[in-house]
């Protein structure tokens, strides 16, 4: 199932927690609508699995930039990656690290885990 179709939506509530589980063990202890929230944004989906591929730590520009690449975006673009930087600075890695998936250092910005 690509990552996309992890969570339709109302309709295919009947799914499963374990397959997105199993693709990002790292929500495994999360309560359900915890786990619902962490995965419910793609670009959040594409930071889990961009730090579970890469060795830590990971400069908040490279995650970007990646990020952008999986997103079908042109990386080179600065606009795009910029605007990519703020939404994860300011609302993906603190919502992350808040839930204990991924440890983020604002300071740094860097993900550190």
């Amino acid at each position: 199932m690509p990552a996309d179709d992890v969570l339709r939506g109302p309709s295919d509530q009947s799914e499963s927690l374990e397959e997105p589980i199993g693709r990002y063990p790292s929500t495994a202890s999360l309560p359900e609508d915890d786990r619902h929230r962490v995965l419910a944004s793609e670009r959040r989906r594409h930071v889990l699995a961009i730090a579970s591929a890469r060795p830590a730590p990971i400069p908040l520009e490279a995650l970007a930039a990646a990020v952008v690449a999986r997103e079908d975006a042109d990386p080179a673009d600065d606009e795009t990656r910029e605007r990519a930087v703020i939404s994860l600075h300011h609302v993906h890695l603190p919502l992350l690290d808040d839930h204990g998936v991924v440890e983020y250092d604002p300071n740094e910005r860097e993900l550190l885990a």
